[in-house]
């Protein structure tokens, strides 16, 4: 009895200890924290690109139409 306690302590610590070294590597945080950075990255340059086109398109002159007649 106490040979199979202690061979099952043994396990337990030692998966206990594989599993705290090896679970916090591969808890995939950093790739998701990559992919969410991309993401806002991504969202702030579109936004930019947008108010860059709205900003010049409100400084440019109207477009005149070529079926109006001039005066």
């Amino acid at each position: 009895m106490s040979v199979s306690l202690w061979l099952l302590l043994a396990c337990a610590s030692a998966c206990s200890l594989v599993t705290t070294f090896t679970s916090s590597a591969r808890t995939g945080m950093p790739r998701l924290d990559t992919q969410e950075l991309r993401r806002r990255q991504h969202l702030i340059h579109v936004l930019e690109a947008n108010a860059r086109l709205v900003r010049c398109a409100s400084l440019a002159p109207p477009h005149s139409d070529t079926n109006d007649p001039q005066p």
